[in-house]
């Protein structure tokens, strides 16, 4: 056998460990020193590749171990943190006064008290929320004003809404026409709350907050403004506590809270029942109350179109507020069509809002600013107050809107 094939042939042996041929080699005296000394080398090099191969092979299977823990977990984490929550907190009240009544009692009355906002960053939904709640967010503030602990009178103060949006149409148009235009971005705070002294088992009416406050972009994360708990508490430091209580109009606990809980009482919330059919105000949807139950409805690329069905012909419906096809509710918002789903006693969904913009007053270029998702640009920039331009539904990212329960405003 010629020599580079036996040595071949002992190499295999070697690699699969069926016999030592040095060992044999020596035995039988066919071996000699340099022969030796090469198998040598060569079974070393051969144990320190296969410890090489085997550390990084079992260094990788542990490393993507590792990668696939932190992943599932981080997966686990955000499924269980509730649709990705951004958490709010108020700046301190630059309210200093003392009003003569002890600590309040705040509870919550919104149809959705889940949140106080939705914001979409980084392509991304999130919640905004209050860490410890609303209600005990704003009765903490509240207390530092309202410590009288030898006072007989309290107060009770109810939330009928608090919300953060981005500035509407509205904001913008109030805002150029008074020449104040923003020069980086803002968001609203509406706020509405009713205020109550409460005497022993009896509540008088005192006053109702509602109204919308400017602050500064959520997406910076700023801390909330409180100019809407000052404005509250310098009208309570207004109120003669004592004439409050001489008031003849005194309700029960149990007439505040069947006052409060009227709004929840609407046909929508209550009946669970879906009848087909379209609904043509919102009024209609409040009451779930549905007209036209044959139709068609015609998703487009850009444009999504409601035909009613009668006697085999379409007739195309042009104004509508949403309809119902048995399984889901719908709402038309700009010029499509997208599903409704409750979260509490209120109703979102995903989509995209049709935005009309205003142009700044004459002479004044349009400062870029973003709006739901969009950024203005110069079009209309010196066209005059009453010139608008919009940019249609499909250049919108979708992202969660939430409707108004009580005046049917998306926001």
């Amino acid at each position: 056998m010629k020599r580079p094939l036996r040595r071949t042939l002992v190499r295999l042996v070697i690699l699969f460990g069926f016999c030592d041929p040095v060992e044999e080699k020596l035995r039988r005296g066919h071996a000699n020193l340099h022969q030796i000394l090469w198998r040598i080398f060569f079974l070393t090099g051969l144990w320190i590749r296969c410890k090489k191969f085997l550390f990084w092979r079992m260094t990788k299977f542990v490393l993507l171990l590792v990668l696939s823990f932190v992943f599932f977990s981080t997966n686990a984490q955000r499924k269980d943190s509730s649709e990705n929550r951004l958490l709010m907190q108020f700046e301190e009240s630059s309210f200093t006064g003392t009003l003569p009544v002890k600590e309040p009692n705040v509870i919550d009355c919104r149809f959705d008290t889940t949140k106080i906002g939705n914001l979409k960053k980084r392509k991304k939904d999130f919640k905004l929320v209050m860490k410890e709640g609303l209600a005990a967010t704003i009765q903490q503030l509240l207390n530092k004003s309202c410590n009288e602990r030898s006072s007989d009178q309290s107060l009770l103060v109810v939330i009928k809404r608090f919300w953060l949006r981005e500035p509407s149409e509205a904001d913008l148009k109030k805002l150029y026409r008074n020449d104040d235009r923003p020069h980086k971005p803002f968001w609203v705070e509406s706020v509405k709350m009713d205020v109550y002294s409460a005497l022993a088992e009896n509540y008088i009416p005192l006053f109702r907050l509602d109204s919308s406050y400017y602050i500064g972009d959520v997406r910076g994360g700023e801390a909330l403004s409180t100019d809407a708990l000052n404005d509250c508490l310098a009208r309570l430091q207004k109120i003669d506590f004592e004439k409050v209580a001489l008031a003849k109009t005194k309700l029960s606990r149990k007439a505040v809270d069947s006052f409060n809980r009227a709004p929840f009482q609407k046909a929508i919330l209550q009946n669970p029942d879906m009848q087909t059919g379209v609904f043509l105000t919102f009024a209609d949807f409040l009451n779930n109350r549905v007209r036209y139950p044959d139709f068609d409805v015609e998703l487009g690329k850009e444009v999504d179109n409601l035909y009613l069905v009668n006697n085999g012909t379409r007739e195309l419906l042009p104004r509508f507020w949403g309809f119902c096809d048995g399984k889901n509710y719908y709402i038309r918002s700009g010029k499509n069509f997208y599903a409704l789903y409750r979260v509490g006693n209120a109703f979102e969904f995903t989509g995209a809002l049709l935005a009309n913009y205003l142009a700044p007053p004459q002479g004044h270029s349009l400062i870029p600013y973003k709006h739901n998702s969009m950024e203005l640009g110069t079009t209309a920039a010196n066209t005059g107050l009453n010139a608008l331009f919009f940019i249609g539904n499909r250049n919108f990212e979708p992202q969660t809107f939430q409707i108004n329960m009580e005046t049917g405003e998306v926001y």
